[in-house]
């Protein structure tokens, strides 16, 4: 379950982070109708930071505590970015039925449930099962 979760983490981070490393296509930005970066350096940059997450998530397991502490840091990282999402959301004032609305909406829900996955990860006590639920 734990190498599960940090390798669906880590493979979904890698998908962001690629999306954020092209921020200068404006041509993906504009199929996605979601608003580009106005200094795609940023972006870019941000990306290059979700690439080091996820290759420290996919590297993870196995070693106990830092299994812990970077689960810890990616659900915070996760949930940050699920409120970023919804203050983007609210921010523009794209309409829930919108392509773009509709987008930051999946991405804030995705956000939202790494960040409760990585919380859960991190939650597990060393040489412990995850509890069933």
């Amino acid at each position: 379950m734990t190498r599960l979760g940090l390798r669906t983490t880590a493979l979904v981070d890698a998908a962001f982070a690629f999306v954020l490393l092209v921020g200068t296509w404006d041509r993906l930005y504009d199929a996605l109708e979601l608003p580009s970066a106005h200094e795609p350096f940023y972006a870019q940059v941000g990306g290059a930071f979700v690439v080091g997450m996820a290759y420290l998530l996919w590297h993870a397991h196995g070693h106990p505590a830092l299994e812990q502490s970077v689960a810890r840091a990616a659900g915070i990282a996760h949930a940050l970015a699920a409120g970023v999402a919804v203050a983007w959301l609210l921010d523009t004032g794209s309409g829930v039925g919108s392509h773009s609305g509709k987008a930051l909406m999946l991405l804030a829900a995705v956000f939202a449930f790494l960040a409760l996955l990585d919380f859960r990860i991190a939650r597990r006590r060393r040489g412990q099962p995850l509890p069933a639920s």
